[in-house]
Formats: structure tokens, sequence, C-alpha cells
């Protein structure tokens, strides 16, 4: 069984988009965990999430959402295959990710 630590901290939204108040969500196999909602184009969420898993051949779901009165809104999703997640025990730099288009 291996441990998976995930630092959720940032993003920059770009573009056209109103007010944002947004949140992360991360999918591994059938778990998934949410950070809380942020107000802003320039959200900042500091929160770290654990995932246990035994199948290094599948990946971490990332996306962006913005919160909705009535629905939510698909900013953008990123695939990352565990394979390719640097494995350490000391938090890394952290490394910028840019999301594949959401529903717009």
């Amino acid at each position: 069984m291996s441990l998976l630590c995930i630092a959720v901290k940032k993003a920059r939204l770009v573009g056209n988009l109103g007010q944002c108040n947004s949140y992360v969500s991360l999918k591994l196999q059938n778990v998934k965990s949410t950070t809380v909602t942020v107000k802003g184009n320039n959200p900042s969420w500091e929160q770290d999430f654990i995932f246990e898993t035994n199948r290094m051949d599948t990946g971490l779901v990332i996306e962006v959402w913005n919160k909705g009165v009535l629905w939510d809104k698909l900013f953008g999703c990123h695939w990352l295959p565990l394979l390719n997640i640097q494995y350490s025990n000391e938090e890394g730099d952290g490394k910028w990710i840019s999301l594949s288009n959401g529903s717009q």
C-alpha cells in the first residue's frame, strides 16, 4: 500500500471569468476529496490531502470548479499519472499544472 500526499496550493485563473468562487476536486480511483471554496481570481487553498492506493498504474484527476447558485461550472481538469509523480519523504518545491478546458 502506498500513500500519496497532495498539497493543493493556489491557482491563477485567467480570462474573462468575472467574480469566481472556486474549489479543487481530487479523484483517485473511487475516492474524491474537495477543497473549501475560495473567492477571487487568484485563489489560495493551502490544503493537504492523503490518498491510499496499491494501484500505481492509475492516475489522479484534478478538477477546478466555480461554485454556482444552482450548479457548478468546470473551469478545467488534468489527468496526472501516478508514475509521473516524484516520490519523496519531504515536501517538494511544487509544480504549476495547466488544465484542459472545462465545459464553457
